[in-house]
């Protein structure tokens, strides 16, 4: 955004925001900074919607298709650049309740475009205030981040990069209860190890190449 400012923008009846925390990202690199949301309609289900300022105004950008069944939801799971192609990629759970898919998109014009997928996760707990289940980090050291995501039992982590286009499983661990939440990287992290926080209290660690 280019000037200090109150933005609003009220969605029709049918739609509503369902998410606790907005992301504020410059997701095209060009200085100004975007508002990346869950928007959910009433016959539809959810969809992750980006917005913006022009002119002023805070406007929608693109969006990716709803989901197509009402009552279904999606988790953001992480945005950065997974695919190593020097703009940010947007990595969702679409319904982490019953079975979920790990997608990532792209912002291409006024449409997130599907980059890849692959189907297995749960960052959320139906019922639970945190949504803040994913981490990312160098996990095979090439300089390109690669994203840490709950599978559906939520006590397996999987950790999935991005290869010529294609989601790939870089390493998998079980824990012995299901994961909370992970926990912030201390400042100036370089993503080299990554900390979940398990239903039961503990802290578990993974490092890259571990």
């Amino acid at each position: 955004m280019s000037r200090c400012g109150t933005y609003s923008l009220t969605l029709p009846v049918s739609e509503v925001f369902e998410d606790r925390t907005p992301r504020i990202v410059d997701l095209d690199n060009d200085g100004r900074i975007e508002v990346i949301t869950i928007r959910a309609y009433l016959n539809a289900g959810a969809s992750v919607a980006l917005f913006g300022i022009r002119d002023g105004k805070l406007v929608e950008l693109a969006s990716t298709p709803a989901i197509g069944t009402p009552n279904r939801w999606l988790n953001i799971a992480g945005i950065a650049d997974y695919a190593g192609r020097s703009i940010p990629q947007i990595a969702y759970v679409e319904t982490p309740h019953i079975g979920g898919t790990l997608h990532f998109v792209e912002w291409r014009g006024n449409s997130l475009a599907p980059l890849a997928s692959m189907r297995g996760f749960s960052n959320h707990r139906i019922g639970a205030r945190e949504q803040e289940l994913t981490a990312d980090i160098d996990f095979d050291g090439n300089g390109q981040r690669d994203i840490a995501v709950p599978a559906n039992d939520r006590a397996t982590l999987r950790i999935i990069g991005i290869q010529d286009g294609r989601p790939v499983e870089l390493h998998s661990q079980t824990f012995p209860a299901a994961i909370k939440t992970s926990k912030p990287p201390s400042p100036g992290s370089d993503a080299k190890c990554i900390q979940m926080i398990l239903e039961t209290g503990k802290t578990v660690e993974i490092c890259a190449g571990a």
